[in-house]
């Protein structure tokens, strides 16, 4: 099963799409880049994203980056990606090591690490 996360960052007025591995897999984070770590709030998500984008060649981060449009908010679907395939974005099978923690990162910052969050 797919899960489809799409990231929308007012700070940079763009969409962030990822398509997950399977619910099963385990995600292990690497700590964020130093620039990060002491920052809190959107200040640390849009520091993370920038560090996310910083790994990225031109053609993933077309890829990842998108402006708004309706048409592709359209295309977000919590369902399994085997019953929609209409999915923007890049799949996190994809990416590199240092990419991939980078997205991590990323995600870990903007859902939070509180219990039952």
């Amino acid at each position: 099963m797919k899960i489809n996360i799409t990231i929308g960052l007012l700070a940079t007025a763009a969409i962030m799409a990822f398509k997950l591995p399977d619910v099963n897999t385990t995600i292990t984070f690497s700590p964020p880049p130093a620039a990060c770590e002491n920052l809190t709030g959107i200040d640390k998500i849009v520091c993370l994203a920038d560090a996310f984008k910083a790994t990225l060649s031109a053609a993933q981060l077309a890829t990842v980056q998108l402006p708004y449009s309706l048409t592709d908010a359209a295309k977000w679907s919590n369902l399994p990606q085997s019953l929609y395939k209409k999915r923007i974005g890049i799949q996190f099978g994809t990416l590199s090591a240092t990419q991939l923690n980078a997205a991590k990162e990323l995600l870990k910052a903007m859902t939070g690490t509180a219990a039952n969050e």
